[in-house]
């Protein structure tokens, strides 16, 4: 289950990364079943860019790969009435063990950008998943108290 707190993290990091760089951004945070449960969109996207975001983000999510290696090796399976969105900027939100919790998906200006500014929401999301740290990496330390 994705925490909302770190959600919000994650989404304000990439919109943080993106505006560093002047490039107008959309984040989507889906949950395991593609269902949104954060979005941003930034004065300068467009209406496709709030779409890709979404669209990246549940497809990596359903998927459980990054959507820039669909473009290379498409999943033979249907989804549903969710089309599969293909290239950079779809990331798989996932424990070590494998399971999947949902996606991020960031649509923005930029040759690597979507990439870039997924991977910083991705490396938000500080929050554990049921005492296990999100990613493949070593786990995180617990927040200190204020």
């Amino acid at each position: 289950m994705l925490l909302y707190p770190a959600v919000d993290r994650a989404v304000a990091a990439a919109v943080e990364w993106a505006a560093e760089r002047r490039h107008p951004v959309a984040v989507a945070i889906v949950d395991e079943a593609g269902v949104p449960v954060a979005f941003k969109r930034v004065r300068g996207t467009t209406r496709i860019d709030a779409m890709q975001a979404l669209g990246l983000a549940a497809t990596a999510a359903l998927v459980g790969q990054a959507t820039e290696d669909l473009v290379k090796n498409p999943p033979q399976i249907a989804l549903g009435p969710f089309p599969l969105t293909a290239g950079p900027g779809g990331l798989v939100i996932k424990e070590r063990s494998g399971l999947i919790h949902g996606g991020i998906g960031v649509a923005t200006s930029g040759e690597d950008a979507h990439v870039s500014a997924a991977q910083t929401a991705l490396a938000a999301l500080d929050a554990y998943l049921i005492g296990v740290a999100l990613l493949d990496g070593e786990a995180l330390p617990e927040p200190a108290e204020e």
